[in-house]
């Protein structure tokens, strides 16, 4: 249980970044086109989705 915690601690930060780093991109990207912040967006997406189903998953292992 310990090793998936570790492991949705780390999801979520790679999710934050990539939000932090689609932020800047949507504030000031002139120099990108609207498929770069879509193919990134979607990136985003299936990360959070990945943390949602780990995070269902040790509900279940606990019993919550």
């Amino acid at each position: 249980m310990e090793e998936k915690l570790i492991n949705i601690s780390a999801q979520l930060n790679i999710v934050e970044s990539l939000s932090r780093i689609l932020l800047e991109i949507i504030q000031d990207g002139e120099n990108l086109k609207k498929a770069d912040t879509n193919n990134l967006s979607r990136i985003i997406l299936n990360e959070i989705i990945k943390i949602k189903n780990n995070i269902n998953e040790l509900e279940v292992e606990m019993g919550i």
